[in-house]
């Protein structure tokens, strides 16, 4: 995975997600995970296509990451979901987590240099 940084929109602290602190936590966390650069990666035998604003993952490995129950998980992705900062598509043995509006929020203006 490529370091750097991502930019946080002030914004946020307008959207109610601060009152969800484990939505809060995981949106975090799925920042910090988003693809910056499409690639490949293989799951269950087959060949996934993670593109950028994507991440890769599943419930077990975000609970396990943070530390918090799958339960917890489940909930705070459907904050997510129901605040339309996330979009999912699951697959039996993993989900493509899709952050709305990334190009948006994470896009480089010649300022910032590269990402």
């Amino acid at each position: 995975m490529e370091r750097g940084y991502v930019k946080l929109w002030r914004r946020t602290l307008d959207s109610g997600l601060l009152q969800h602190p484990t939505a809060w936590q995981v949106f975090g966390y799925l920042l910090m995970k988003t693809a910056a650069r499409p690639f490949k990666r293989v799951v269950a035998g087959q060949s996934v296509e993670v593109p950028v604003g994507a991440v890769l993952t599943s419930r077990s490995s975000i609970s396990s990451d943070l530390g918090i129950t799958e339960k917890q998980v489940r909930g705070a992705m459907a904050i997510l979901e129901k605040m339309e900062i996330v979009s999912i598509t699951r697959a039996s043995k993993y989900s493509m987590v899709f952050l709305v509006n990334w190009h948006r929020y994470q896009q480089v203006s010649p300022a910032d240099g590269p990402a």
